[in-house]
């Protein structure tokens, strides 16, 4: 659990603006580890100092790919491909 909130607290640098004011709405944890709460407890309590914690269990971010692709196959001159990632 310490190395994920080093790793989600090492990205605060990244949401600050010109001015170093960081303004964010949460920290939002998805996936399979969010249905343990020892997990997620855990982790408001180490990250809950850059935001509030929100949690999305894997019902959700699942019903949320499915919808993705319904769309996709409904209106495919929408879609996009990446083809290279840039920095």
């Amino acid at each position: 659990m310490y190395g994920i909130a080093k790793h989600i607290a090492s990205l605060v640098p990244a949401l600050a603006d010109d001015s170093g004011t960081i303004e964010t709405s949460a920290v939002v944890l998805t996936g399979g580890l969010a249905r343990s709460e020892q997990i997620t407890e855990g982790l408001r309590r180490r990250v809950g100092f850059i935001a509030p914690v929100e949690v999305v269990t894997g019902d959700e971010e699942m019903a949320a790919l499915a919808d993705g692709a319904a769309h996709a196959l409904r209106e495919p001159d929408e879609v996009k491909i990446y083809n290279k990632i840039t920095n």
